[in-house]
């Protein structure tokens, strides 16, 4: 096990490690921060085993207590794990609390979740092992935050702040300034849905981009550095501009995905793909059209 566990870490920057998503599994990429006082870990994982791989990983590298969890958004992925970090301060965005204490007089609440896990993730995710979820006990969090939030513990400091819009509307970012680390978990995703939206999209990552950012983590993929983010920021800002010069020529929806087919040379780059390069013109499309 503690080897499994070990090959799972990645150091990123002198004081932050990661913890490497499974697809198969389900399993997110979690943030490992080392300081003088104790761990931070940026999200929880995808239920209690998960959680307790995280807490052992912490462990091999230095045997100190997790003192703060943060919760980037309330999908289950990223907050099932919560347990397995007794003691420790939960944080999250104050709209991310709100969601999870609905969802606790839900479909997470403990004569319930089981069942929903059944129908709503194991059904539909064959690689995942019901024995991981066997004890679940969904722990909100217990501390929420409006707009930004600066954590500091033994000298290292966090900035907490929004980004809500493209997958969902409580997310939030980790930045470490003096680390030069972002951790981004799914804020960038484009995620079906009501909350999904291509414009806040493009305005996320023009947002982003001033910030001193060597390493940026996603939840379900490697860490990447700058040359990746550019690149999805530049695909990104070419749909917008390809979608706007289309529709002021009174084109339709089938004539742009006509004409914008998938460029090649973004194959590769984050989660880009011809699938999800659809979709998005179909996002972009819908909503700019407003605008025309």
């Amino acid at each position: 096990m503690a080897r499994a566990v070990k090959a799972r870490l990645q150091q990123i920057s002198e004081r932050v490690w990661v913890y490497g998503h499974d697809p198969a599994r389900l399993e997110p990429a979690v943030g490992l921060v080392l300081t003088g006082e104790g761990w931070i870990v940026v999200d929880s994982g995808n239920s209690p085993t998960h959680g307790l791989r995280v807490f052992e990983a912490c462990q091999t590298i230095k045997e100190r207590p997790v003192r703060y969890v943060i919760n980037t958004h309330r999908h289950f992925d990223h907050v099932f794990g919560n347990q397995a970090f007794r003691g420790a301060t939960i944080i999250a965005s104050r709209r991310c609390q709100e969601r999870f204490a609905r969802n606790l007089k839900d479909d997470w609440a403990p004569e319930r979740v089981q069942r929903w896990l059944r129908e709503a993730v194991l059904s539909k995710v064959p690689t995942l092992d019901p024995d991981d979820f066997e004890r679940l006990r969904p722990v909100p969090p217990a501390l929420g935050f409006e707009g930004e939030m600066t954590l500091e513990l033994g000298e290292v400091p966090l900035k907490l702040f929004p980004l809500a819009g493209a997958h969902s509307d409580d997310s939030i970012g980790v930045y470490l300034p003096r680390e030069r680390v972002l951790i981004l978990s799914d804020a960038l995703y484009f995620h079906e849905g009501p909350e999904a939206r291509f414009l806040k999209l493009l305005r996320l990552l023009d947002y982003l981009a001033p910030l001193e950012v060597d390493v940026y983590v996603p939840g379900h993929e490697a860490p990447h550095g700058r040359a990746t983010f550019e690149a999805l920021r530049a695909y990104v800002r070419e749909l917008a501009h390809g979608v706007k010069a289309l529709l002021r020529r009174g084109a339709s929806e089938r004539d742009v995905l006509d004409a914008l087919p998938f460029d090649k040379r973004y194959e590769g780059v984050s989660f880009l793909s011809p699938r999800l390069h659809r979709r998005l013109v179909q996002a972009a499309y819908r909503e700019l059209s407003l605008w025309h």
